[in-house]
């Protein structure tokens, strides 16, 4: 599937302030009440609004969040709503170039030590980035100089993950 983005028509806090009213919209719609709303928009107003990149939400249906996360409560309530946004961050061809120039960088001694911290200055995002990097890049060099990297994220983690790596 491919879009294009759509051109920056609003300012910034404008923009920010309309796209957190239509999620706390669809939340009351989907069954919470207004001030819970608003409190889950609010909480992930930097991450979702304004952290750099792009991303897609959308809710999940209340079958599939029974599913994935089982609630049992005793004694049973009268009605049980729950709802489950889901955050997807897309990269698009411009950044995985970027990306591919930085992971150049890495493998480069002269620019390694900017590269990397290039990497790191993407936070949390910084492994899946070099990840993607990793997985298109053809050259011995780069993918030695990320997998390198990426280890020393990895080491640096405050969670574990469950999948096996």
């Amino acid at each position: 599937m491919s879009a294009e983005i759509p051109a920056a028509t609003l300012a910034h806090p404008e923009f920010v302030n309309q796209l957190k009213g239509a999620l706390e919209v669809a939340l009351v719609h989907d069954g919470l009440y207004a001030d819970e709303a608003r409190a889950m928009v609010d909480t992930w107003e930097r991450s979702y609004f304004l952290t750099p990149g792009v991303r897609m939400l959308y809710l999940l249906p209340q079958a599939e969040t029974d599913k994935i996360i089982p609630l049992t409560i005793s004694p049973v309530p009268k009605a049980v709503k729950r709802t489950m946004v889901i955050r997807l961050e897309l990269m698009t061809p411009a950044h995985e170039k970027l990306l591919a120039t930085w992971l150049t960088e890495l493998s480069q001694a002269p620019t390694a030590g900017a590269a990397r911290e290039k990497f790191r200055s993407l936070g949390r995002f910084a492994e899946p980035h070099l990840s993607r990097a990793w997985t298109q890049s053809k050259v011995d060099a780069e993918r030695n100089a990320a997998s390198g990297l990426m280890k020393e994220i990895q080491s640096q983690r405050k969670w574990t993950s469950t999948a096996v790596e």
